[in-house]
């Protein structure tokens, strides 16, 4: 497998994550909210701008649009899940989330340092 089909494999894998999830959030917004309010001390009206960045995001990085941008927001945005919603680490549940967004993070950040590489 070429560098640049593994780069775009790569991309679309981490993107389905994303739009799954955020379309997943449109459907049952309410939820959503109250999942938010009872996890952290974020306000529910993020459940609506939340849905929207993982929904477009994530299609900007399957098709590979500005992906030194929205890489490093999304591996921000993923990081930042752990300390709002993940941060019971002594539960064992949670530290498996949190592990698994720690590994996305880290591909996100391999997007960002091969996007100028596979142009």
């Amino acid at each position: 497998m070429t560098v640049k089909i593994a780069t775009i494999a790569g991309r679309v894998m981490l993107a389905i994550l994303f739009i799954l999830a955020g379309v997943s959030k449109l459907l049952d917004l309410g939820e959503i909210q109250e999942f938010i309010e009872g996890r952290s001390i974020l306000p529910a009206f993020l459940a609506l701008p939340t849905a929207l960045f993982e929904i477009f995001a994530g299609l900007a990085l399957a098709v590979g649009l500005w992906p030194r941008i929205v890489a490093p927001a999304m591996a921000v945005f993923t990081l930042l899940t752990i300390v709002f919603f993940h941060y019971d680490l002594a539960n064992t549940q949670e530290m498996a989330l949190a592990m698994k967004n720690l590994a996305i993070a880290g591909g996100l950040l391999m997007v960002y340092a091969h996007a100028e590489a596979t142009r």
